[in-house]
């Protein structure tokens, strides 16, 4: 904390209302409380708020966007509120540049004040009553299309859903000395760094989720390590959180005996015994002019397979809008997606009343169910293509 005879200042931002790339549509409120003169630096203006009222307008100088304050008067507790325009995406220009990025700072120093994540996700966080919290000259916060955007850390946390999401990471070195970022060997090879290695100066890499893995979340650790142990830990700045598409998931149930099913899409396991439950080993069938046994499933294919008992399918995974088979003359054994579906045939392979469904007895069926198999005869070959139906 800082010394008491500092100026006394509540500060704090509420973005309980914002979410990513909509920060130009939502205004952002500042609250301060003091008895004296309070100095708050906006993109090199120093704009001085005296006890009683607030009306004032900064611009961006990067960008000639313009931040505007609205009009406010107190005696105790004041709330600023802003709105900005005309917001570009974040770059970097030169070293320690910031262009569309706000660096707030009070005092009577006009010292950056740095948040935490949590803090900024709390719809109203007070920083400190009395007096101003003791921060250090190179901490500092950003707010970016509602994102907030941290400086100071020489290690980043990466945390991404299923799904492959570039994360772009910059780098901020006053120093002019070389870095090197590196991948956490725990990472399990879903995360890699693109662009060369190593840097100097300021400068920025980009993070990639590899592949679909289908799993809920995967974690990994980036570290960016300096050329020289005397020289001041970088500033690692996350521009963009990777969040991978949601994941879907849901179950199928199925009688005893023989059923046809099908995979909507890819899963970490496809192994039938991890995703059907009871089955008899050894009863997984595909059907290409004749039956042939295979020992995991894929999607985009139709199966036939033995329950021991009444059992079900659990599937989880990333949705897919349609499927393109390809198709031989005669029956064909085709699958489901992971919501309710038709057959789109604009070549007219499919011959009419031939999509039949089978639980314990075979049904003349119009669409096709998440998890299940059908059998469709084809005129031709050719191929036909499963979608979505349409609401």
């Amino acid at each position: 904390m800082a010394d008491t005879s500092e100026p006394a200042v509540t500060f704090f931002i509420d973005v309980s209302a914002v979410t990513p790339n909509n920060f130009a549509l939502v205004p952002v409120k500042y609250r301060v409380r003091s008895d004296t003169t309070v100095n708050i630096s906006q993109f090199g203006f120093v704009i001085e708020y005296e006890p009683g009222s607030i009306d004032v307008v900064g611009m961006d100088t990067f960008s000639s966007a313009f931040w505007s304050f609205q009009p406010f008067t107190f005696t105790d507790v004041g709330l600023i509120e802003f709105t900005a325009s005309g917001l570009e995406e974040v770059f970097l220009e030169g070293e320690g540049t910031f262009g569309d990025l706000q660096m707030l700072t009070f005092g009577e120093g006009g010292t950056p004040l740095r948040f935490t994540e949590s803090e900024l996700r709390t719809t109203e966080t007070v920083v400190s009553d009395t007096p101003v919290p003791h921060v250090t000259e190179d901490s500092y916060l950003f707010v970016t299309n509602g994102v907030a955007v941290f400086a100071g850390a020489d290690t980043l946390t990466v945390t991404v859903g299923g799904g492959s999401e570039e994360v772009p990471v910059t780098v901020v070195n006053d120093t002019g000395a070389s870095w090197t970022a590196t991948v956490d060997a725990g990472s399990a090879g879903w995360l890699s760094i693109v662009e060369d290695m190593p840097q100097t100066g300021s400068g920025s890499f980009t993070l990639v989720s590899l592949e679909n893995t289908g799993e809920e979340s995967r974690t990994g650790v980036v570290e960016v390590s300096v050329d020289g142990s005397s020289l001041p830990p970088f500033e690692m700045v996350v521009i963009q959180e990777a969040t991978g598409p949601p994941l879907e998931e849901f179950s199928v149930s199925y009688p005893l005996g023989w059923n046809m099913v099908s995979v909507p899409f890819a899963m970490d396991n496809m192994d039938e015994e991890a995703i059907f439950s009871p089955v008899t080993p050894g009863t997984l069938y595909r059907f290409s002019g004749t039956y042939i046994q295979v020992d995991a499933l894929s999607p985009g294919t139709g199966y036939w397979l033995q329950f021991s008992g009444p059992g079900s399918g659990t599937f989880a995974g990333t949705p897919v809008d349609e499927l393109t088979l390809s198709m031989n003359v005669g029956w064909n054994l085709i699958p489901a997606l992971a919501s309710e579906a038709v057959i789109n045939d604009p070549e007219g392979l499919v011959m009419a009343g031939t999509l039949y469904s089978y639980d314990g007895v075979y049904s003349l069926v119009e669409t096709l169910q998440p998890g299940r198999g059908y059998w469709v005869s084809c005129r031709s070959a050719g191929e036909i293509t499963i979608q979505l139906l349409e609401d």
